[in-house]
């Protein structure tokens, strides 16, 4: 997709796109992971899914699942206060809409809430792709890549032989880019001069927002690298970005919680390196459409 350009009077032409809704379900799954996971966030060993089900008056469903996690540690979204919100606020405004494009602007009033919207989005895109062949994105005008380079994304490790026995694990496996879990819980030297010696020619580090201006000297062996760095302080704090490179060096910096809105990537354009960008955190795909072609 890279160098391509969005024909927005094909997406305006999908908006108008006939949809009905004969039901919404709301499906909680119990997910288990191979191995736990540990995060600034907290450490998960399962994961809690809400997937929304669209179906449609002619019977074919859609799936779509909120991204939000089952606690707000992430963002202010968690799973039972979005199937509230789906129930209560989402389910009613958007029952009678006839259109994509009505559906979209029935959930517009429902401030914040962007992973709960786009998990209904997600569903009723679905349940049209399911029916017609194509969805908001086959008819975006853009041409998908053949072939896309595969990351993965590592948690934080107790020790120096577990991170070697993971990396020992994965070699070979054709991974393009590492991205490890940081915080400043981080304090064992072993682990951080593993980390920060990589020779790996793509490593990132996330630290989820866990960094404070207390904590800038915890920060700077990963910035030091000159590796991504991404959402290195709390959403709202980016002024510590400019305070951290008085005080050490520029972070090669790359946005997530951050950006939730068009305003934002508008805003910190200029201060980023890269950006993390979800469809759900940002609200659903007809949202991300717009940010791509920001």
């Amino acid at each position: 997709m890279t160098g391509q350009r969005i024909d927005w009077s094909r997406v305006a032409d999908f908006l108008a796109t006939p949809v009905s809704l004969h039901s919404l379900e709301l499906l909680v799954l119990e997910v288990p992971q191979h191995e736990t996971f540990v995060s600034a966030i907290g450490k998960r060993q399962a994961r809690q899914a809400l997937i929304v089900k669209w179906t449609d008056k002619n019977g074919v469903s859609g799936y779509g699942e909120c991204g939000c996690r089952p606690d707000p540690y992430y963002s202010h979204e968690y799973l039972t206060a979005a199937i509230e919100v789906i129930s209560h606020f989402i389910y009613p405004a958007i029952k009678k809409a006839r259109t994509y494009g009505e559906v979209l602007a029935a959930m517009q009033p429902i401030r914040g809430w962007q992973f709960t919207r786009a998990s209904v989005e997600f569903a009723m895109n679905d349940a049209i792709r399911r029916a017609t062949g194509k969805g908001i994105i086959e008819h975006c005008g853009l041409q998908p890549a053949n072939r896309v380079p595969v990351g993965i994304s590592l948690g934080m490790f107790d020790t120096a032989s577990a991170l070697e026995e993971k990396l020992t694990a994965i070699e070979g496996l054709g991974y393009k880019r590492l991205k490890f879990k940081i915080a400043p819980t981080y304090t064992d030297e072993a682990v951080i001069n593993a980390l920060t010696s990589l020779k790996h020619p793509y490593v990132a580090f996330d630290a989820n927002g866990s960094f404070g201006e207390d904590t800038f000297a915890r920060l700077a062996p990963f910035a030091a690298t000159g590796s991504i760095v991404e959402q290195p302080f709390a959403p709202g704090y980016l002024h510590l970005v400019e305070s951290f490179a008085r005080q050490y060096t520029p972070l090669a910096l790359c946005l997530d919680e951050e950006i939730t809105h068009g305003g934002h990537l508008q805003q910190y354009h200029a201060l980023m390196a890269e950006l993390n960008l979800k469809p759900g955190r940002v609200g659903g795909l007809y949202a991300s459409l717009q940010r791509i072609d920001m």
